[in-house]
């Protein structure tokens, strides 16, 4: 019994939508960023250049864009999520611009599913989790046509489940993440920093030498790594 009240109180006890609408904010600019930068790679990651790799999709996956034979789809795409991004950001129409930047995300990234990680795919979950919580009652233009209209509130209250489930769903990934990792010597061994700096196709900025002649610094950072993966649930 006390398991089930505690359940109840955790998602669905009134709170404050205002840490959602960080999240909110946040995740429009983001997105918005994220597709001004694919924009110029659109041809040839995304049409029929020689970078658009053949991939199958998992059973049961869609793709909107294979249900339209016109070229200019892709880049109508990447426009549409850049407003989507920047219409969920000022909070108009907030749900609705959610779902319409989580539908293109997924039509994107399942058009070359090669060029994206697993942190592009975790920016879609945010953005369902967005979608599906009231994260547009605060700082935004829906809230500013809601007290114009009589019918907002000071400090809107609700059941926070759709924040709730965005904490679980962040805990659950970093503590399989931290399993993961955990099936690895390297990372046990303290070496796995110190290798994947050494990464070269994967580096935005040159690591400075010196680093990695600090083997008890690096070897700290990769246990660290794993403690704060694994505690972070």
């Amino acid at each position: 019994m006390m398991v089930v009240v505690w359940v109840d109180r955790f998602f669905f006890t009134p709170a404050t939508t205002a840490p959602m609408t960080l999240v909110r904010v946040a995740w429009g600019i983001l997105i918005a960023v994220w597709a001004l930068s694919l924009l110029p790679d659109v041809d040839p990651f995304l049409t029929t250049g020689a970078l658009r790799y053949e991939s199958t999709l998992p059973e049961g996956s869609w793709n909107p864009l294979d249900w339209i034979s016109w070229t200019g789809a892709p880049l109508a795409a990447c426009l549409l999520l850049l407003g989507a991004a920047v219409t969920t950001a000022i909070g108009y129409r907030t749900r609705h611009s959610a779902a319409v930047a989580v539908v293109c995300l997924i039509a994107i990234q399942r058009t070359n599913t090669t060029i994206f990680n697993s942190g592009a795919l975790f920016l879609r979950q945010i953005g369902i989790a967005v979608a599906l919580s009231p994260c547009g009652l605060l700082w935004s233009v829906d809230a500013a046509r809601m007290r114009r209209s009589g019918t907002s509130e000071a400090a809107p209250l609700r059941a926070p489940w759709g924040l709730r489930l965005l904490q679980l769903e962040v805990a659950v990934g970093y503590l399989l993440s931290a399993s993961a990792k955990l099936r690895g010597s390297s990372w046990r061994d303290g070496g796995a920093l110190g290798m994947a700096l050494r990464i070269d196709d994967l580096q935005r900025f040159r690591v400075p030498e010196w680093i990695f002649e600090q083997s008890a610094l690096l070897h700290t950072l990769t246990w660290a790594t794993l403690a704060f993966e694994g505690g972070f649930a």
